[in-house]
């Protein structure tokens, strides 16, 4: 309530213009939460505009962990079913070769007998899948808890087009952080250029 919120977006904002300036090629990108109405008034108000859209969900961990496959070898065919962003916890980077390095680096990639999933994060660690997940979610469960360890909360994203999916994950009692009646996609991605 004091405005320093204000201030330092508006030094990152400047910070940012000088660094265009030398590179008209550079777009500025973040990820948020859809209700972060401050956040989003304030990228408005600069210029950023959504240009992608996620779910973030979570459920309570389980105690039963299992190892699955990592897959260390991989190239950007296996992000095909991705559009454009690969979200990376609440991160996301351009589906391009160039991110690869950045994704190997900083990510896992694990494969289930049901599908194949990143795990990413910064922060905090999302799983975001990368094939569709075939049967029933419970199955899978222990392969995710592996990475979180016993009890500690999973958190998954999905894309938008996945909206389908969404009841029966709340049926498995997957959340979302407040009531969300309509479904709405909860993490934006903004670009600014």
């Amino acid at each position: 309530g004091q405005g320093v919120g204000r201030l330092i977006n508006a030094y990152a904002f400047e910070y940012a213009e000088r660094l265009r300036a030398c590179n008209q090629n550079l777009a500025y990108e973040f990820c948020t939460y859809y209700l972060n109405t401050e956040s989003l008034h304030m990228a408005k108000k600069a210029g950023f505009r959504i240009v992608q859209r996620f779910y973030a969900i979570s459920k309570k961990g389980i105690k039963v962990c299992q190892r699955p496959e990592i897959i260390e070898e991989y190239g950007l065919n296996l992000f095909k079913s991705v559009r454009k962003y690969i979200p990376s916890g609440w991160q996301s980077v351009h589906k391009h070769p160039d991110s690869l390095p950045w994704l190997k680096a900083r990510c896992t990639v694990f494969k289930t007998p049901k599908a194949i999933y990143l795990l990413g994060g910064i922060s905090g660690k999302s799983i975001f899948p990368l094939t569709r997940f075939q049967g029933d979610i419970k199955q899978e469960l222990p392969y995710f808890q592996y990475f979180y360890s016993s009890y500690k909360p999973i958190e998954i994203i999905l894309p938008r087009s996945w909206k389908g999916v969404l009841p029966e994950l709340q049926k498995k009692k997957f959340k979302f952080w407040e009531p969300n009646p309509d479904l709405k996609p909860n993490m934006y991605i903004l670009r600014k250029y």
